[in-house]
């Protein structure tokens, strides 16, 4: 027997995803079985797969034709075993800290597969994946530079009343309120910009 990993696994694990899986199989031992197909390359399970052989924790086939579901039982564990409640926390944050891939997932299904077996649209489109892609509004769209509006110099002034507050308004010809964090000096008028749009010249 030669076990293959699955050549497009929709998985991506990360090295905490990695590590997690590690750790559970050294001090809790195997839990979820993984699940192969007819030639032994496997559907689902291949990050435990890989932290397993490289602890050289053996694997034992069962040979299924779906119509039955393999249960594993843990001899070794009691219901109230704290290994045992461990393991029902890390076996399922362990799925929680990986995440799909969404390029293949992409390529390999269309999206109303992906939305029926419940994947939400919302999550999916800004992948890329759908008709809708947001990201196609932004094809052969003009490069913009965003100018620096930040202040160069500040200065802080500080005011022991309300009047005071309102003589330095009144001097520097600046309407100011009670509520008035900050200004500008010259003045500056706030530029409405909701109702520009980006026009092609050519």
């Amino acid at each position: 027997m030669g076990i293959k990993k699955d050549k497009r696994n929709y998985r991506k694990h990360s090295e905490e995803n990695q590590e997690l899986i590690k750790k559970s199989l050294m001090e809790l031992g195997a839990g979820r079985s993984i699940l192969l197909d007819n030639e032994d390359e496997i559907i689902a399970g291949n990050e435990t797969f890989t932290q397993a052989e490289k602890l050289g924790i053996p694997i034992k086939v069962i040979e299924t034709d779906g119509k039955t579901l393999i249960a594993v039982k843990r001899t070794d564990l009691a219901t109230e075993d704290d290994a045992r409640k461990q393991l029902a926390i890390v076996d399922n944050l362990a799925t929680d800290k990986s995440e799909f891939d969404f390029e293949l997932l992409s390529d390999d299904f269309e999206i109303d597969f992906l939305e029926d077996i419940g994947f939400d649209k919302v999550d999916l489109i800004p992948k890329g994946i759908g008709e809708n892609d947001p990201t196609a509004e932004w094809t052969d769209m003009p490069e913009f530079e965003q100018e620096d509006l930040l202040a160069k110099n500040r200065v802080i002034v500080s005011f022991e009343n309300d009047e005071d507050r309102f003589a330095f308004a009144k001097l520097i010809g600046i309407k100011m309120t009670r509520d008035t964090k900050s200004i500008w000096f010259p003045e500056k008028k706030p530029e409405i910009v909701k109702d520009l749009r980006y026009k092609d010249e050519e």
